[in-house]
């Protein structure tokens, strides 16, 4: 991440999660069944197919309101938006991926970004200025570990606005609609030791660090340090 910018990594990694084992609907039964014993039991043997628990088939795409931002879904419309922030050298400082060269660098990351949330294993918002349906950034989670209840966040801003807390903002309504409504218990970020602004952001949003990670990115042919924070549903904490 970059100065209350960044995303801590970006695109996707392509590990599809199944909702049933042959004939047999786990989630069906499941969902029939709320609360039992078998339904325990079912939930150990077969878990990590139920994206159902973490209600990840939306009915339509979420859009988010804050004071400032409208977080809205990704259209093609966004690519010319998203090819000039990916390929500026100031957002893309902390982040271990290459700048883009080409338009259609971005018009393939939004398919990424597409084919992942229909396939539930993401979801990314474009991030808008009250007033204004130009994208000015990207906020979401770029990374669902369903079996887990966990998620990776990642995001990055255009730079003429770091500094306003617009990111502080769009991650703590992300941050809600995981936990209140998807059913996440827990989000990770990543991002680079020097990344102070971005720190600051996951800090102030409730995120706590847990570890530091010695040269364990490569990225543009070197090898990089990233700190690793984590923040939790605190209702869990209720007894």
């Amino acid at each position: 991440m970059d100065r209350e910018s960044d995303l801590c990594s970006g695109e996707s990694e392509d590990h599809r999660v199944a909702v049933s084992t042959g004939s047999f609907s786990a989630k069906a039964w499941a969902e029939k069944r709320p609360g039992s014993a078998v339904d325990e039991i079912l939930n150990r043997l077969y878990g990590r197919y139920l994206v159902g628990v973490l209600r990840l088939d939306l009915p339509s795409f979420p859009v988010l309101a804050t004071p400032r931002l409208q977080l809205r879904a990704l259209t093609n419309a966004d690519a010319p938006a998203l090819f000039r922030l990916r390929s500026d050298p100031r957002v893309m400082h902390h982040i271990p991926k290459p700048l883009f060269f080409k338009s259609d660098e971005a018009v393939g990351l939004l398919r990424d970004f597409q084919r992942t949330y229909d396939a539930h294993e993401a979801i990314m918002w474009a991030i808008a200025v009250k007033g204004s349906e130009n994208a000015c950034g990207i906020v979401g989670y770029w990374r669902i570990m369903a079996e887990h209840h966990r998620a990776e966040i990642g995001y990055f801003l255009d730079p003429d606005l770091w500094g306003q807390g617009l990111m502080t903002e769009a991650v703590k309504a992300v941050l809600d609609f995981g936990f209140t409504k998807i059913g996440l218990h827990s989000v990770e970020a990543a991002t680079h030791p020097g990344n102070i602004s971005s720190m600051h952001v996951l800090e102030h949003t409730g995120f706590v660090r847990e570890g530091y990670f010695k040269e364990n990115i490569r990225a543009n042919d070197e090898f990089v340090d990233s700190v690793v924070y984590s923040r939790h549903d605190l209702r869990s904490d209720t007894p």
